[in-house]
Formats: C-alpha cells, structure tokens, sequence
C-alpha cells in the first residue's frame, strides 16, 4: 500500500473554505429573506393598483398559531410573505392574504356623498380604471335596492363598499375583488416575480461567494 504524507494545512484550508460556503450562503438566504418581500411587492404594484406598503412583511416565521393575537396583528393590512428556508434551494416565501375590498385599488369616492347618487370606481389593473358600480337614491328606477343595478352600499360606518345581492333589502354582501396570494401567482405576474428573485439572488451569491479566497 502506498501512503501519501500530505501537508496537514490543506486540509485546515479546506474545512476554512466549507465553513465560508456556509456562512456566505447564509448571509445570501439573510439578505433575500429581509429584500425579497419587497421585490416582490414592486413587480405586484407594477401589474395592480394596489400600494407596496399594503403587502407588509410578517418576518420569517410565524411563532404563535395562525390566527393567534400575534398573527392577527401581523398580518393586519393586505397581505404579508412569510420566507422559510436556511438554504438557497429550501428558500421560499409563502403569501397569506384575505379577499380585499376594493379600497386597496384606489376606490373613490371613498366616503358616500351626502343626498345624491355617485359611481364608484377603481383601479385593479394597473392602467384601467374601472366603474364597479354605482349608487342611486332610493325612490328612482332601479335605484340601490333594485336587483339587477347591482348597486354599491357604504357599510360599517361608511368604510366597506358593499352590493345588494337579491331582493331582499337585507341582503348585502361586502364587495370583495382579488387577495394578494392571487395576484402574486397570477401567470404572468408569477413569472415576472421568478425572474427578478433570480436576478436578485444572483447578485448576492456573487457579492458574498466572491470574498471567499
């Protein structure tokens, strides 16, 4: 048998630059978990009406059950990613986010005016502003509780646009339109949101994999 009598500092070097693998992926899965949230929410606001700030970032992880005090709080607004994963191929973000009301599209007018009839409208798609129903007084023909208008209502206070949903007069339903989690796996929007996360990681590993000598 031969044996070979090598110097032990390669293999010092070598477990020297597995560890700084490891640490530069980490640093690399740190980064996206903090910046990919907002990519995300740049290339969402760029396709729909609705604002970046809506789509807040929960943080990785959520401790507490899913609709615990905690999780409530932190996921107040539209709809938040949550990012799992400790490695750049395990690294994901995940979207929660209820059905929103058209307020989150730029609705107007935002609060009923008093004593006459208005249109509402609203901008889901970015570039079309859109009549999404309309409020007459009551005594006119096919006024707000006329079926076939499908006219809006301001509920709660004046805050939540709603519809009349039958004959019923009691019959109001909230106006609801997309959720976050729609809009981000929208096709073309999904693959939008593909290509800058990989841009994006791509430009970390280059930054910190590049230091390593």
């Amino acid at each position: 048998m031969i044996e070979m009598h090598l110097d032990p500092k390669i293999f010092d070097d070598l477990d020297k630059y597995a560890n700084d693998l490891v640490n530069a992926e980490k640093k690399v899965v740190r980064d996206a978990g903090k910046r990919a949230p907002s990519w995300v929410a740049q290339e969402v606001s760029s396709r729909y009406g609705i604002k970046k700030a809506e789509m807040t970032f929960a943080g990785k992880g959520v401790k507490k059950p899913w609709g615990s005090a905690e999780a409530d709080e932190r996921f107040s607004k539209a709809g938040v990613g949550i990012t799992s994963g400790d490695t750049i191929e395990s690294f994901c973000i995940e979207y929660r986010g209820r059905l929103l009301t058209p307020f989150h599209f730029g609705l107007s007018p935002k609060l009923k005016p008093a004593g006459r009839g208005y249109t509402m409208k609203a901008t889901i798609k970015k570039g079309s502003r859109q009549e999404i129903g309309h409020y007459t007084k009551k005594k006119k023909r096919n006024g707000p509780y006329a079926q076939k208008t499908g006219a809006l209502f301001m509920l709660n206070g004046e805050k939540i646009p709603g519809f009349r949903a039958s004959t019923d007069r009691n019959d109001i339903k909230v106006w609801k339109t997309l959720s976050v989690p729609q809009m981000v796996t929208n096709e073309e929007t999904a693959e939008a949101i593909g290509d800058r996360l990989t841009m994006e990681v791509n430009k970390l590993c280059e930054r910190y994999f590049s230091k390593i000598q």
